[in-house]
């Protein structure tokens, strides 16, 4: 009989299990938490295994089986500054990408590639002849492709990854001296990729008589997927399996596992099992645990070829292999931080500073020293954190501390990255103590609650649901008080790009000025699917004059020059004096009636945080104040990223005029359905057209999206980009009010079928900041893009480019510019996008120069954050894209 599905805590990972008269089944993912990239390898009856860190320290933990299933994390490859230089790397998209560990000759190897710490030199290895080290330093390989791998093989070491230079397209392969990291043979290229975009993460075997190259394909999304192709000798030629992929789950968008790929094969005395990546998204695709470690069986066909199962999809629930079982012990949920080093689950962002913590000032406790440093530089605050492993969890600890001026704050962050972030913090609020919920979201604070604490010491606790997040304080022996709630989906790589996931963790910081006092962490506590053993509520109802302490329900931004206030009702009262905080203290803006909960604050500016809380009032006097409430205003309408638009050119869908719902664009619905590129209602998704970027969809009638835009020319003709399964559609084109025409919109047979419909003969005459406005008259369909042109002929005779390439004076990772160059039999209007890991445009070069009969365009990078870029070449119909690398 199935009992409950029950959490084991290992340290610091879930592992969930079935346990029928003894396990016989065991569920994905079997390593929770950001656990992204793994590579496994076999030392007689044991397993281990190796993940990315990115930005975190350690870095490349080492986790160690002997039944596949069960996983202890036993340390990491990378525990030294000198091995691990992390300073100055990007948030989330620097730092160590994509590991390999192999076994050979009685010595551990582990590969990576470290992105943008000063210092790196790119790909490396280290080396130990046990998996709990100690690890030597690196071995740079002279090159920074990414994602590299080994095989030994032919008493060689082989050394393989993606070919950087042609933008990741093909896979290198070379001979190393292991001792030295030089080259015996140099690399060459051995073989293309199998036509998914960004080819990546490529591992190597020897089965049988064949040399199988295993790699990643589509981008790390949505998208992802694993092929593979075999040749009889490792320098090719390769040909395809005939049933790639071997995995992907990209056609199963009802998969609670999705974006599965970047995998691993290992042959066990049970036959062939693989791991790989996944992630498991909530609340309409969007995940914020990170990318995590699945483990699967492989089959092979009769003419030898791998397939997860016998279709590709990595499945909740397999049966255990046939290994003998080994369950590792529990830890506890509590760290009493008793001991003279941090338990292995702790990690820091990039290298911390020694000066910043110690377990042995006060003994029994975590002491943090607040310094200059926050999460706004590319450095390591005082932030000691470990992974968020599990949807459900519960996060606390008791913190003595006592600021002494408002830049100094301790205690909780649920960080995403650098931009991302919520911070749970004790500060100073107006000359007193208090606790500070702030939500910093897109490098900007967003929502800011502060709420008086008493001088004791107190517990702040955090509890998550796959959701939402919501924050406690508590003094011990009472009940916990709710102070405000943040939802997961904003700190998810849908909405924050990047590769990793949520941490949480213990901060202090005095924000440019060190804190005059430590913070002190009595415990800490992690658990998972908590059964909730403390005295939960949502706070004592204090009451003063007969009067309970109102809360403020929701506080928003109905226009650009307005917030609004809405509070709950409270007895005993005859009317509600509402303040707004100025410079330093809280001021009466307002005082409404008896039973009126609304308020609305009018001329404020846009763009602008404004903070309010909330008194009741009877002829006794005043109840206590609201917790506080923040309103960041809507900005102020006009065109989107404060440009207009260019047209004669083209105007993407989701780039409509700023300024909110009924103002710059109507949209029926709550929320953006697609989850991409905008937070407003307007509905964006991934679109799949020639391209790529973001289309608008879930379109509905009576819908609209405005685009302020400057005409440099006569317009006479233009083109929609649409895509649908319905007909009957009808979108209206009106300039400047003036209704040019209504465009029927046919049916294409698919949301992702995209089908150009034109208009001809319109006029639309020059001029700066007209308003055009895309109104539906009847909906079901989706928007892609619409573009204008003048009466100048469009030549046909579309070709593609002979040659798309990245110059060869520069290497790619580039620093800190790089030449796109590229053939043109033809005169043709060129443009070249770059887009970041989120796929949001960042810039655009147009027309490009020409000598020798080859046009060249110049990208200066030297503005642009280290990380990874798409570049996108568009001539007429043509479009290729290929992955870079910027380092700063």
């Amino acid at each position: 009989m199935r009992t409950r599905l029950t959490a084991l805590v290992v340290l610091g990972l879930i592992l969930l299990v079935y346990k029928v008269n003894g396990q016989t089944t065991f569920r994905n993912p079997i390593i929770t938490g950001m656990n992204p990239d793994p590579s496994i390898c076999r030392v007689n009856d044991d397993y281990y295994l190796v993940t990315s860190t990115f930005e975190y320290f350690p870095g490349l933990p080492i986790y160690q089986s002997k039944d596949l299933v069960h996983w202890k994390l036993i340390g990491y490859t990378l525990s030294r500054p000198s091995q691990n230089p992390l300073m100055g790397c990007e948030s989330s998209t620097g730092g160590q990408y994509a590991p390999t560990i192999r076994y050979h000759d009685s010595t551990f190897y582990v590969t990576c590639t470290n992105y943008g710490g000063q210092g790196s030199q790119g790909a490396f290895y280290v080396t130990a002849t046990s998996p709990t080290g100690p690890w030597s330093d690196p071995h740079w390989v002279g090159d920074w492709n990414m994602d590299a791998s080994l095989m030994f093989e032919n008493d060689s070491m082989y050394y393989h990854s993606p070919n950087n230079a042609d933008g990741f397209d093909s896979f290198l392969l070379g001979i190393i001296n292991p001792e030295t990291g030089t080259f015996y043979t140099p690399l060459e290229k051995i073989a293309e990729g199998l036509g998914g975009v960004a080819p990546e993460g490529p591992h190597m075997y020897k089965i049988n008589d064949y040399y199988y190259l295993m790699s990643a394909e589509g981008g790390t999304g949505y998208n992802h997927s694993e092929v593979i192709q075999r040749s009889n000798s490792p320098w090719g030629p390769y040909e395809a399996s005939p049933i790639n992929p071997i995995i992907s789950h990209r056609d199963d968008p009802d998969n609670p596992f999705q974006a599965t790929g970047h995998a691993d094969l290992l042959e066990t005395p049970d036959g062939w099992w693989l791991v790989c990546l996944g992630i498991r998204p909530k609340g309409s695709n969007y995940h914020h645990l990170g990318r995590e470690t699945f483990l699967a069986p492989v089959t092979w066909n009769e003419d030898g070829w791998p397939k997860v199962g016998t279709d590709g999809i990595i499945q909740e629930e397999y049966p255990v292999p046939n290994l003998p079982q080994h369950i590792w012990e529990e830890d506890s949920i509590r760290d009493y931080f008793d001991s003279t080093s941090l338990r292995l689950v702790w990690n820091f962002v990039r290298n911390p500073h020694a000066a910043d913590w110690s377990l042995t000032a006060r003994p029994g406790f975590l002491r943090l020293n607040g310094s200059t440093i926050s999460f706004k530089q590319k450095d390591s605050p005082a932030f000691i954190c470990r992974r968020q492993a599990a949807f459900n969890i519960v996060a606390s600890t008791k913190i003595s501390f006592t600021p002494t001026a408002s830049n100094e704050e301790a205690g909780l962050v649920v960080r995403g990255n650098d931009k991302n972030h919520y911070d749970f913090l004790i500060t100073m609020f107006g000359g007193e103590r208090a606790i500070m919920l702030r939500k910093y979201l897109q490098d900007e604070v967003v929502e800011l609650k502060y709420k008086k604490i008493p001088e004791d010491d107190i517990i702040l606790r955090i509890s998550a649901t796959e959701l939402q997040y919501r924050f406690w304080i508590q003094q011990e022996g009472k009940t916990a008080e709710l102070i405000g709630s943040a939802l997961t989906k904003d700190l998810s790589t849908e909405v924050i790009g990047g590769f990793t996931g949520v941490f949480i963790g213990m901060y202090a910081s005095g924000n440019g000025t060190e804190n005059v006092n430590p913070a002190d962490f009595y415990w800490f506590d992690y658990e998972e699917d908590p059964l909730l053993p403390y005295p939960w509520a949502e706070g004592p109802k204090e009451t003063q004059n007969n009067m309970e302490t109102p809360y403020i329900i929701s506080a928003t931004s109905p226009s650009y020059d307005q917030a609004k206030i809405v509070w709950n009702n409270i007895s005993n009262e005859t009317g509600y004096l509402i303040e707004r905080y100025g410079d330093t203290q809280f001021d009466s803006i307002g005082y409404n009636i008896a039973n009126d909960t609304v308020f609305t604050d009018s001329s404020l500016s846009g763009s602008t945080m404004y903070m309010y809380r909330v008194t009741g009032k009877n002829a006794a006097g005043y109840s206590y104040p609201s917790v506080s409430a923040s309103v960041l205003t809507l900005p102020v309408p006009g065109p989107y990223l404060g440009t207009p638009a260019q047209i004669p050119g083209k105007i993407e869908a989701e780039k409509y005029d700023i300024g909110g719902n009924t103002i710059s664009y109507f949209d029926i619905d709550a929320g953006n359905s697609g989850g991409q590129y905008r937070t407003d209602d307007v509905d964006i998704e991934t679109c799949s057209d020639t391209g790529g970027g973001y289309n608008v969809g879930w379109i509905s009638d009576g819908e609209w999206m405005t685009y302020t835009v400057d005409v440099n020319d006569e317009i006479s003709t233009l083109d929609v980009r649409i895509a649908s399964i319905n007909t009957g559609g009808k979108l209206k084109i009106i300039f400047d009010g003036i209704e040019l025409d209504t465009i029927s919109i046919p049916n294409t047979s698919g949301w992702q079928q995209w089908q150009t419909v034109s208009l001809s003969d319109i006029t639309v005459e020059p001029g700066e900041n007209k308003l055009l406005r895309l109104e539906v008259v009847k909906g079901g369909f989706n928007i892609n893009w619409i573009s204008f042109q003048n009466a100048t002929a469009i030549d046909e005779n579309r070709v593609k480019p002979r040659q798309f390439k990245l110059n060869n004076n520069f290497p790619n990772p580039f620093n800190p510019e790089t030449t796109i160059s590229y053939e043109l039999p033809y005169k043709s209007y060129v443009t070249l996008k770059i887009y970041d890991t989120l796929g949001r445009l960042v810039t655009t070069l147009v027309n490009g120069e020409k000598s020798a009969g080859k046009h060249f365009i110049q990208w200066n990078a030297s503005n642009f954050s280290s990380g990874m870029y798409f570049c996108c070449l568009h001539a007429d119909s043509f479009t290729e894209t290929k992955k870079l690398i910027s380092l700063r």
